[in-house]
């Protein structure tokens, strides 16, 4: 995101931009947990049942233990949010009204890392609690 710039007066805008990405972000996140929840699982289990494979606990626990993880990200982004804020309006005070500011000076990489590290780690469980047992119980069957 580092293709313009932006006047002093627009970037003080740019840290809630970064944090409402977040949020939706976490929002997609809670949205595929829930559908795995109700629709996946349920099937996943019965599968289970018919073929006689052992799904591991944490497949079977699959949303309490998403929506920790969830909860656990969300607490951690919201108390980095702050120090977004700060750390944006102390980049600010060096640049006079009005003045053109190149984004990559503003933008907040570590904020950006720290999201998307917490995403990689939701993606990692799914698979390995939902995406590896379909795997393995279809390679039992056929």
């Amino acid at each position: 995101m580092y293709w313009g710039y932006i006047k002093k007066e627009d970037a003080k805008n740019l840290g809630k931009a970064q944090r409402i990405n977040s949020y939706i972000v976490i929002g997609a996140m809670a949205i595929v947990s829930v559908m795995m929840q109700f629709i996946i699982i349920p099937k996943l289990i019965e599968i289970a049942g018919v073929t006689g494979f052992p799904l591991p606990v944490y497949s079977q626990y699959y949303f309490p233990i998403a929506m920790s993880l969830l909860i656990l990200m969300s607490i951690s982004i919201i108390q980095s949010s702050d120090y977004l804020e700060d750390d944006l309006k102390q980049k600010l005070q060096k640049y006079k009204k009005g003045e053109m500011i190149l984004l990559k000076k503003l933008w907040n990489k570590n904020y950006e890392y720290k999201v998307m590290g917490m995403m990689f780690v939701m993606i990692v469980y799914l698979t390995v609690s939902i995406i590896m047992p379909i795997y393995k119980i279809t390679g039992m069957v056929y």
